[in-house]
């Protein structure tokens, strides 16, 4: 069975989402019009380390309250590949969960996103960790 939905034109509101998607990179401080263009995204290159890292440390109060969770987060890349600042979107529950989210992170090394012209730009990553007791 085939269902088709007569939305009529999309166009009004791709532009509030556009417009809305704008303002939350400029908010962050990242350049939206560079981020139409952009030819890449930030890349994490030491995905094995960081992860190691993240789960390895799980916080000891954290660990003693039975705290688990999914931490969603972004992180802003810089130019040179490091994370100079980590936004939690939605946090686990547990502020300890959250902070070592972004204490792996800001450790972490990328290769930044690139504008039209094949330049580093300062971008951002979205990402989540989950965190479980075994």
């Amino acid at each position: 069975m085939r269902v088709l939905f007569a939305t009529g034109s999309l166009a009004d509101p791709f532009s509030v989402l556009n417009d809305c998607t704008s303002h939350v990179l400029s908010t962050w401080g990242l350049d939206a019009e560079k981020h139409k263009t952009a030819t890449s995204l930030p890349r994490l290159e030491n995905a094995k380390a960081t992860s190691s890292r993240i789960t390895e440390y799980y916080p000891s109060s954290a660990l003693r309250n039975e705290e688990e969770g999914r931490v969603e987060l972004n992180v802003i890349v810089e130019i040179d590949g490091t994370v100079s600042e980590c936004l939690i979107l939605a946090s686990s529950g547990s502020e300890a969960l959250d902070q070592a989210a972004c204490s792996g992170f800001r450790r972490a090394r990328f290769s930044p996103a690139s504008d039209a012209d094949g330049e580093p730009m300062r971008s951002y990553l979205s990402t989540a960790i989950t965190f479980r007791l075994n």
